[in-house]
């Protein structure tokens, strides 16, 4: 577990090292969030006896009142590495309950130019929401057979194959799927080999994932789905497989991209 949470804290450190540096200019040392981030998580792991390794999912990081406006600026930064530790953790083998996040909470206990992090669960008892139909995301099928021939159609005009079990579109250089569009995060959507078909994930996204005009969380692609990420448009084709149920879980913002309509 410890080599685990070292690599992805490498990770972490080298995706955002610039982003960190803007958050912490101008004050006379920079933190080591990254370290004291992963430093929360290691402790607040729960290993159960199946041996499935728990992640926390929800960070706040605590900051003295004058120190909050200043660290609020810099939200869509935490979030895209709150993204970034959900598609790093499952491919390293944790779980989640949910997607991480990362809060700013204004604690008068802190004193100014320091901060303190903690970490804890989603409630298990939180009721799900009606629009949602699945309880967890799915697992990732190393076993099973990988979908034939899947590739994206990249805004009608090229093809990209899908040739991983864990595949990542976004915007930084260390996607699978690199995409130049200034409306898409880092660190965007992953796609996840499961029973011979991908499942698409949003990890952390600003803009959201829209598929055939629905905003969605987590939705098991068919060949044809058209889906949306920021402005560019990818269309998923893969060779027939044999039947498996359809899982989507929507967001619950019910937003849908201008010009799409559902029926």
């Amino acid at each position: 577990m410890n080599k685990n949470l070292d690599l992805i804290e490498h990770r972490l450190r080298t995706l955002f090292e610039e982003d960190l540096i803007a958050i912490f200019i101008g004050k006379r040392q920079n933190p080591p969030l990254i370290d004291d981030l992963i430093q929360s998580m290691r402790i607040n792991i729960n290993n159960k006896a199946s041996n499935e390794l728990l992640s926390p999912n929800i960070f706040n990081i605590h900051v003295s009142s004058a120190d909050y406006d200043d660290w609020t600026l810099h939200q869509s930064v935490l979030d895209e590495i709150a993204g970034s530790l959900f598609s790093l953790g499952v491919s390293e083998g944790f779980n989640f309950k949910d997607q991480p996040s990362i809060s700013i909470t204004d604690d008068p206990a802190v004193k100014q130019g320091t901060y303190r992090i903690t970490a804890k669960f989603s409630p298990s008892t939180e009721p799900m929401k009606d629009t949602t139909s699945v309880t967890k995301p799915e697992q990732i099928d190393f076993t099973g057979t990988f979908p034939k021939n899947a590739f994206l159609v990249i805004n009608g005009k090229e093809n990209f194959p899908i040739d991983k079990f864990v595949f990542n579109i976004g915007r930084h250089s260390d996607n699978d799927l690199l995409l130049d569009d200034p409306y898409i995060s880092r660190h965007h959507a992953q796609l996840r080999a499961v029973n011979q078909q991908f499942v698409i994930f949003d990890v952390g996204s600003k803009g959201g994932i829209f598929v055939n005009g629905r905003k969605i969380i987590q939705s098991t692609l068919q060949t044809g789905d058209v889906i949306q990420v920021g402005a560019t448009h990818l269309i998923y084709i893969q060779d027939s497989t044999s039947h498996h149920y359809t899982t989507t879980m929507p967001a619950d913002d019910g937003d849908y991209p201008q010009g799409s309509h559902t029926k």
